[in-house]
């Protein structure tokens, strides 16, 4: 409360040191206040050279341990997100004015403009949250190039550690973000619908299930089987696997078929949505041989369609 109401009243004459040792009641491992709202203190307070050695820092390191009082009221972050919200575009901006008009170096300024324009892409009590622009390519590509620039400009500063380090982060996200989707779900697993037309003019209806490299398939219609199966080789548009399984005989349901096949897929549409789901359509080439006590061996070949969802 003594910190929320030296704020509130703009006692600014305290210097910010003061400040935050109303923040430390007792144990000085255990703060009461976010990093998040520390930032939004040193930039109410107008310390910009501290407010910005804390935002390059918190772009790296996690948020410390919070002492959370639950039947207390947290006035102090409801009156900073009150007046100093800068998770707010038009807020951030204002500030990143002043401070390109405050006497800190113009080092400092121009990474307070780079960390301000860093794309939004992290969790609400993190300092990361508080950015301009939106997670997309361009965004993801500007802050690179900034970052790049800054490090030529100023080889020897201090913050050259941690701007090598945002560097990776960034690239991480940029290169998850530009990645293929289809690339992503290789290997992984989901559930297809298949149909089949089959030597000699009959007709199969499939399911199946993929969990890993691994693949379950039950058909129906005309007699049922089930196949096991794993996937040798997969790529975006292409896949190969081969199986083995057991099934009905076309005349005497209580002979069972035991057979061995491959099947080979060509994705001709990959379709995504926005959880991060994949959906494709394949045509499918199957060859299966089976052997039971009535006819002996026999060949299959199948041709068909599979609408899949990842």
């Amino acid at each position: 409360m003594r910190l929320y109401n030296a704020l509130k009243l703009d006692d600014l004459e305290r210097e910010p040191y003061e400040i935050l040792k109303l923040t430390e009641p007792g144990n000085p491992n255990k703060s009461i206040i976010t990093d998040y709202e520390r930032l939004q203190i040193y930039l109410f307070i107008e310390k910009y050279d501290l407010a910005v050695d804390l935002w390059v820092n918190k772009y790296i390191d996690d948020e410390p341990s919070v002492t959370i009082f639950p039947t207390t009221k947290n006035y102090l972050g409801e009156y900073l997100d009150k007046v100093i919200d800068i998770r707010t575009d038009d807020v951030l901006v204002q500030k990143i004015h002043q401070i390109e008009a405050s006497d800190i170096s113009q080092e400092q300024k121009e990474l307070a403009r780079i960390l301000a324009c860093l794309p939004r892409s992290y969790s609400r009590n993190r300092i990361r949250d508080a950015t301009i622009g939106v997670p997309d390519k361009e965004s993801y590509e500007e802050s690179l190039k900034s970052l790049e620039n800054f490090e030529n400009k100023y080889p020897n500063s201090q913050y050259i550690p941690q701007i090598r380090q945002i560097k990776i982060t960034i690239q991480r996200r940029y290169e998850t973000l530009t990645a293929n989707p289809a690339t992503k779900k290789l290997y992984t697993g989901g559930l297809g619908v298949e149909v089949f037309y089959s030597t000699p003019g009959k007709i199969f209806l499939s399911v199946p299930i993929q969990v890993k490299r691994i693949i379950f398939t039950m058909t129906f219609l005309e007699k049922k089987f089930g196949t096991i199966g794993f996937v040798a080789y997969d790529s975006e548009r292409f896949k190969i696997h081969p199986f083995v399984g057991l099934g009905e005989h076309d005349s005497d349901k209580k002979i069972f078929a035991k057979f061995a096949g491959a099947q080979f897929d060509w994705r001709f549409y990959l379709g995504n949505s926005e959880f991060h789901t994949q959906d494709y359509l394949a045509l499918k080439i199957k060859y299966a041989a089976n052997w039971d006590g009535k006819e002996g061996f026999q060949n299959h070949f199948m041709v068909g369609l599979g609408a899949h969802f990842w």
